[in-house]
Formats: structure tokens, C-alpha cells, sequence
């Protein structure tokens, strides 16, 4: 090879070389689109305000809570008895009951019922439970015993059916039925029932009744709260009402009733107040007291006004280290003592009038007729606040979430009312619904 032809090689191989510099795109790999990110907006369950025959999903656009599927349910349309596991739901009709897949909406099974149920489904690991009137009138008579259902929770297939004689004789001799169950909790395998007329305890291993209650002085117990050592029972709209039960033999520990205890002065009656770790106080407009939660003695007492000099004081609520107590002529002010001994932390005094009050998060939450405000729960500081339409409307909390909803629809019902939705760190709302009822249970 000559040095001419070997120059020529090498300016071709030079002229190549540049020429795949000037063309990246003959050497590399073309880019890949951006994967898209992935959605994890909640999904929310529920139904559209004017009816409970159709299951709706839900999901986040635009800062309000729009139907994402819709999943026709068994049966007409009626005040449903409802309970929400982690992927199913079971609910009932006048004379059924049944469980939804929420993932794509399939009822699973549907079982019918001899009668109109009388309580919430129950939902253990393998089973479901539910209580029906007797007899064959859907019309509620305390002459008939209750019923409780067994259902296989996979198939629906009837495990068991037994009278459920929660009942008790008059003066009379006349034999009277308990007419539905308010509030139930299972552990060991026993049910314990908050009822119309008392609490009961049944047996799931042996379907017998352990024991039942009968209360004369109140009736529909639908706050129930069990300890190793106690069983805590409260009646309907009833903060006036605690009795401490013995969970073996239902016998009577203590029992308390503000409007009978304190007849000397029956215009102000106390409020008695159970915290989840069954911590109890009670209250009226001169004093708030601890009570020992096995004897039903007082602790500690303090006299408002060595606090402060208004008298009006209501909604009492409990936190880990706080008492607080809405107050002041128009109910604007904030009262905060250590739940130790009683002694004042913080007041905090505005012109609002707050219609109500929720704790979470570290914040104390007080809602006005257009502000929603939050303080800090261990200075009083206020934190945010928010303008919002709260005409009938109250405050809830979850772990790690603020809500604003119809007024007591969290409370009396499975079903929450025109939720608002906030940032509990900046007050931002995030979403709300748009005519939708959404599950209780679905709040995050």
C-alpha cells in the first residue's frame, strides 16, 4: 500500500468521524417519554345525597369529590344499617343483607333476613353478625326476642340462627324484649352490646347469652367502651349518664347520673365525659372534677372562677395533656387546664361565637358561623384560620385529617353530609362534595 492510498484512508476515516459528531442522533439511543406520574389520590366510597341504592366511588378533581363509578346495590331504597372493612361493604334492606367488592363493585353474596335488622352488621375474621327483630312484623314490638344471624363471610351461607332473649319481667310480669342493639365491640370471642334498654354479653363459640343488663333510669346505650376490668356504658344524648359494668357477670361496678346525683341544683346539671383511655371527668358551669373511673369517687376539683370570671361554660374536650372548655358571654373563648390537677395552661378570648370545637393533630379546632380557626393546644396561639360557609355545620377530626361536615352527621349516622376537607397544617381546604354522602368509615 503506497503512503497516497494511505492518506486517503485516513481522511475518509476522519470525514466519518466528523460526520457522526454532526449527527448524535445516528449514535445515540432516542429518549424516552416521561413515565407519568402515578395517581395516588384517595378514593373515597359512597353514595349521591338522594339516595342509598346506588354504591359511588370517588375520587379528587379539582378540588371537589366527583363520582368515579357507580355500582348498583340489592334492594330499594331505605335507611340502610352499613359496615366498611377494607374492600367490602355490607349493608342491609328491610329484609336482607350484603356484601360489595368495592374494587369493581360486585355484590358477593346476598342473603335474606326474616325480618328488619336491628343492629349494624358485626364483622369478625370469618364472620359476619347481625341482629333482627322477631317475629315476622317489620313494625318494632318488645314482645318478640331479637334473632342473631351467623353469616360465612366468603359465601354468605348461614353458619347459625339463635333467639337473643335480651329481655326482662315488669312489676306487672309482663315480659319485655330489648328492640335493637345501639353499639357493640368483640374481644375473646364475646359480643358486647350497648341495647335499647341495657348491655348484654353473648357467646360466638357456644351462641349463648352470657349475661344481660337491664337499665330502668335511661335507655339506647349506643356509646360502649370495653377495658380489661371495665365495660363503660353511656345512653344516647346522654352525657349526663356513665355506668361501669363488670364485662363477666354484667353486675354493676358504679353508675353515675348527673340529672339524679345532683338534685340539689337539677337547673345545672353536670356533664360526665369519657376519654379513650377512660380517663373521666365531669363538669357544669361552676366546677369541673376528676372522677376515678373504678370507684366513681372525685379527684381533683377546680372552681371556675379562680379561672376565669365567665360563667357560661360547655363542650368539653380531652386531650393528652389538656382539658378544654369552650366559654365567654358569646361562646368565643377557649379554656385550657392540665388534665394533672386541674390548673388553668391557657385562655384565649375572641369576638367569633364558635359553634363548635374538635382536638387533633397537636390544634385545638373551633369553627364559627364563616371562620374556621386553629391554636396551638399547649399555648393558645393561633395558628391559622380560614374563611368558610359553616352555617349548620361542625368540625371532625381523624388521625391525621380535618373535616367539616353537616352538623352531628358523624355522629348519627354512618354517613357524612357535605364534607370539606382541610390541610390540618395551613388551613388550605382541599376538597369538598358536591350533593354526596360519603361512608364514615372512608375517612382517612
Amino acid at each position: 500500500m503506497t503512503v497516497r492510498h494511505m492518506k486517503a484512508i485516513f481522511l475518509l476515516l476522519a470525514l466519518l468521524l466528523v460526520a457522526g459528531c454532526n449527527n448524535p442522533a445516528s449514535t445515540q439511543k432516542t429518549a424516552k417519554p416521561p413515565t407519568p406520574a402515578k395517581d395516588i389520590s384517595p378514593v373515597f366510597y359512597g353514595f349521591d345525597a338522594s339516595t342509598t341504592s346506588t354504591l359511588n366511588s370517588y375520587k379528587v378533581q379539582s378540588g371537589h369529590i366527583k363520582i368515579q363509578k357507580s355500582y348498583p346495590l340489592d334492594g330499594a331504597d331505605y335507611n340502610r344499617n352499613i359496615k366498611l372493612t377494607t374492600d367490602i361493604l355490607y349493608t342491609t334492606t328491610d329484609h336482607s343483607i350484603s356484601a360489595t367488592r368495592l374494587s369493581d363493585g360486585k355484590v358477593i353474596w346476598n342473603e335474606p333476613l326474616n325480618n328488619k335488622p336491628a343492629s349494624d352488621p358485626v364483622v369478625t375474621k370469618d364472620t359476619v353478625y347481625i341482629a333482627v327483630l322477631g317475629g315476622q312484623s317489620s313494625a318494632i314490638s318488645d314482645d318478640q326476642p331479637l334473632v342473631m344471624y351467623a353469616f360465612n363471610i366468603q359465601d354468605g351461607s348461614l353458619r347459625w340462627r339463635q333467639n337473643l332473649p335480651l329481655q326482662t319481667t315488669d312489676e306487672l310480669g309482663i315480659v319485655q324484649n330489648d328492640t335493637s342493639i345501639q353499639s357493640t365491640e368483640v374481644s375473646n370471642n364475646i359480643l358486647y352490646m350497648g341495647t335499647s334498654y341495657g348491655a348484654a354479653a353473648f357467646d360466638l363459640t357456644s351462641h349463648k347469652l352470657v349475661w344481660y343488663h337491664h337499665e330502668y333510669a335511661a335507655y339506647n346505650f349506643d356509646k360502649l367502651n370495653l377495658a380489661s376490668d371495665a365495660l363503660y356504658l353511656q345512653a344516647a344524648l346522654g352525657d349526663h349518664t356513665l355506668y361501669v359494668l363488670d364485662p363477666q357477670t354484667g353486675k354493676t361496678i358504679w353508675s353515675y347520673d348527673t340529672l339524679t346525683t345532683n338534685k340539689e341544683d337539677f337547673s345545672n346539671p353536670f356533664s360526665i365525659v369519657l376519654t379513650p383511655d377512660f380517663n373521666i371527668y365531669e363538669y357544669n358551669n361552676q366546677v369541673v372534677r376528676e372522677v376515678d373511673r373504678l370507684t366513681g369517687k372525685a379527684g381533683w376539683e377546680i372552681q371556675y372562677r379562680q379561672l376565669t370570671d365567665s360563667n357560661d361554660i360547655s363542650k368539653m374536650l380531652v386531650g393528652d395533656q389538656g382539658i378544654y372548655f369552650k366559654t365567654g358571654p358569646g361562646g368565643g373563648d377557649i379554656l385550657a387546664l392540665n388534665t394533672k390537677d386541674g390548673s388553668k395552661l391557657w385562655t384565649n378570648q375572641s369576638t367569633d361565637s364558635y359553634q363548635s370545637l374538635a382536638i387533633g393533630q397537636g390544634h385545638i379546632y373551633a369553627l364559627g358561623p364563616q371562620t374556621l380557626y386553629a391554636y396551638n393546644s399547649h399555648t393558645g396561639a393561633l395558628l391559622w384560620k380560614q374563611t368558610v360557609d359553616a352555617s349548620n355545620m361542625e368540625i371532625n377530626t381523624t388521625k391525621n385529617n380535618l373535616y367539616m361536615t353537616d352538623a352531628n352527621s358523624l355522629i348519627t349516622s354512618s354517613i357524612a353530609n357535605n364534607v370539606t376537607s382541610f390541610d390540618p397544617a395551613a388551613g388550605k381546604i382541599l376538597w369538598s362534595t358536591q350533593n354526596s354522602q360519603i361512608i364514615k368509615s372512608t375517612f382517612p
